[in-house]
């Protein structure tokens, strides 16, 4: 399923959703509920902090520039 598929399902705009997966804004309640049902989860699996791999060590590594 795609983002623009779910975004329909859920009866949102598609950027709202980007918004919202990225944490720049705070989902309501009702919108909560319709993304959970979508997604066939239960809403406080969506609530849940994300397991993410601890960063790197030192410096990230930035692209290299042309001279």
């Amino acid at each position: 399923m795609t983002q623009q598929d779910l975004a329909e399902k859920v009866g949102v705009d598609v950027r709202y959703l980007q918004r919202v997966e990225r944490g720049k804004v705070n989902i309501g309640l009702v919108a909560l509920m319709r993304l959970a049902g979508a997604l066939d989860v239960r809403p406080g699996l969506l609530l849940r902090k994300a397991d993410l791999p601890a960063p790197a060590p030192g410096r990230p590594r930035g692209r290299k520039r042309k001279r």
